[in-house]
């Protein structure tokens, strides 16, 4: 298993969606994506085919995830604090994130904005005959999952660790919103999205032949 399976599989557990890859990664609704690697690529939009499109917001949610092998660890003043409650604001303070294992990751976002495409239906008889549209390989983006701030930090070596420090208050703002303004790093992890925005997660449907939307679990 990677990393992206690994986060994947959590992604999918808890809001029943397909991880983007890298999070963050621009993703709008309407987009066509096709395996590739056993991965999910964009090949183009559903613009392409047709105009038809009609979408809605649906219910916000928030993540704050660490895999099983994800230690986190807070210090300030040279003693290691129980929680976050005990931070003294103004000042200095060090957040250690500790990997021991491959593949092991956190994830911090406060808001996870949603939308849905409403009428798959109208979008499915639309391309039921259009020439181009592969009825096998393309993947509709029905639905996202859109960050305005997260950060993402991923391990794929044995053990790894990142540090972040600074004014106490700022670390409170990484830990409660994901948010990396006035922090420095020390350390180093494969990947490393701090303080970034953008799509993390996504609904896929294929078309049928027949007109019928697949939709994927």
């Amino acid at each position: 298993m990677s990393l992206p399976q690994r986060y994947g599989k959590r992604i999918r557990q808890l809001i029943g969606a397909v991880a983007v890859w890298l999070p963050g990664s621009p993703v709008p609704l309407g987009t066509l994506m096709a395996r590739e690697n056993g991965r999910f690529k964009q090949v183009g939009t559903l613009g392409d085919f047709t105009n038809v499109m009609a979408f809605a917001p649906h219910q916000e949610a928030s993540l704050n995830i660490a895999s099983q092998g994800t230690r986190q660890r807070l210090f300030q003043a040279g003693v290691e604090l129980p929680s976050a409650a005990k931070l003294d604001l103004t000042a200095e303070a060090s957040l250690r994130y500790e990997f021991s294992r491959k593949f092991d990751y956190v994830l911090k976002t406060p808001t996870l904005r949603g939308a849905h495409i409403t009428n798959i239906n109208r979008i499915a008889a639309a391309v039921k005959g259009a020439a181009g549209w592969d009825h096998k390989a393309f993947f509709l983006v029905h639905e996202t999952y859109e960050a305005e701030q997260f950060s993402f930090i991923g391990n794929e070596e044995q053990t790894s660790s990142l540090e972040l420090s600074g004014k106490g208050a700022s670390i409170l703002n990484f830990l409660s919103a994901g948010a990396s303004a006035n922090l420095n790093r020390s350390g180093n992890a494969h990947v490393e999205l701090l303080g970034e925005g953008g799509t993390l997660a996504m609904g896929l449907v294929r078309i049928r032949k027949d007109g019928t939307p697949d939709f994927v679990p």
